[in-house]
């Protein structure tokens, strides 16, 4: 082949080069585009908090996704069994003596409360409830096992269900807001001991409240509160795990998140329950407890969603805990940088 022959033929492999690449390129940026689009459908898809399509019934009944909003409609959707239908509403035996408390929680900025029915005879029923587990021989007892006895009841499931779909409503397209709402609605509730004792192995141990306990009572000690957020962030879809402080006799929750955002590296963030803190601050004072020196044993509840990366709140308990240790100097004023804190979470130092 000549010279110019050989200049065609490396001219026509060029071609070939770029006009493959060209096309991969087009490919990529197909399929980038077609990444784009269902993105943002998921984000515009019609669905209310729980995920329950526009105009339809949610898994929960009697709940129907009307416009974006979570409402009861029991002549289209039924009642579980065991309920029975009264206007829209599904109710049982146990909704009886009702009163009406108000739950406050801070969230973009500012104060806001729900509002929620609750029964004492649901609360009696709870009382009426076995505490105690048998384990055959060679089976280890474990802290896990109780707090499961605690939270599983269908009853109060399902009693607690109307809180979750109030906190969905106020955010039906943001489960990272769910969960802020969440949490600062159960750290709100006032602290309060666990109700008298009860003799164990010769002991006198408290008796923890059921979580539809803190609620009626609109009250409750660290295990007992707890175990309240661990039920609502589990509805709410959040991989959930309970914290216990042994030496501490201390219990908070984990919300899972990035593991190098996440306490002891164990995927899932700290969250104090006792009194509004900021997501991730572990180094608090608690009540009677003081502060938590000792490795929590880690209890996972449930799989589940993760937090997003980068949130301010993971920064931001950080340079708490290491102001409160005096471990950092800040550019602005300690009250400055404590005053901006309490503007965004609502905690008091």
């Amino acid at each position: 082949m000549d010279e110019r022959g050989k200049k065609f033929v490396g001219s026509y492999k060029r071609l070939i080069v770029i006009f493959g690449v060209s096309f991969l390129v087009l490919i990529l940026i197909a399929i980038i585009l077609l990444i784009s689009k269902q993105d943002e459908y998921l984000k515009t898809s019609q669905t209310c908090g729980d995920g329950t399509f526009y105009n339809s019934c949610s898994l929960s009944k009697p709940f129907f996704c009307e416009s974006g909003y979570l409402i009861e409609k029991s002549s289209s959707c039924g009642c579980e069994e065991g309920y029975s239908k009264i206007a829209e509403s599904c109710f049982n035996e146990f909704y009886i003596d009702a009163k009406e408390n108000s739950f406050n929680y801070f969230f973009n900025g500012e104060y806001s409360k729900i509002s929620l029915i609750v029964y004492k005879g649901l609360y009696e029923y709870l009382d009426s409830l076995p505490r105690s587990i048998y384990y055959s021989e060679g089976e280890i007892p474990s802290r896990r096992d109780f707090i499961f006895l605690k939270i599983e009841d269908e009853l109060q499931k399902r009693a607690i269900k109307e809180l979750v779909v109030q906190i969905q409503n106020i955010a039906p397209e943001d489960k990272l807001a769910q969960a802020r709402i969440a949490i600062s609605l159960v750290q709100n509730i006032p602290y309060s001991d666990s109700r008298g004792n009860i003799d164990f192995a010769g002991s006198s141990v408290g008796l923890a409240r059921f979580p539809y306990q803190v609620l009626y009572d609109n009250g409750g000690a660290c295990e007992e509160k707890s175990e309240l957020l661990i039920l609502i962030l589990r509805d709410i879809g959040y991989g959930v795990a309970a914290f216990y402080y042994g030496p501490e006799n201390h219990e908070s929750v984990g919300i899972k998140c990035p593991l190098k955002e996440s306490l002891d590296e164990s995927g899932y963030c700290f969250v104090e329950t006792t009194a509004p803190s900021i997501l991730g601050d572990s180094g608090g004072d608690y009540p009677g407890t003081g502060r938590l020196l000792s490795k929590p044993t880690i209890f996972l509840i449930k799989d589940g969603l993760v937090l997003p990366n980068s949130l301010p709140e993971y920064s931001d308990s950080k340079k708490v805990m290491r102001l409160r240790d005096g471990k950092i100097a800040f550019i602005l004023s300690k009250d400055s940088f404590l005053r901006k804190i309490n503007e965004r979470y609502g905690v008091l130092f």
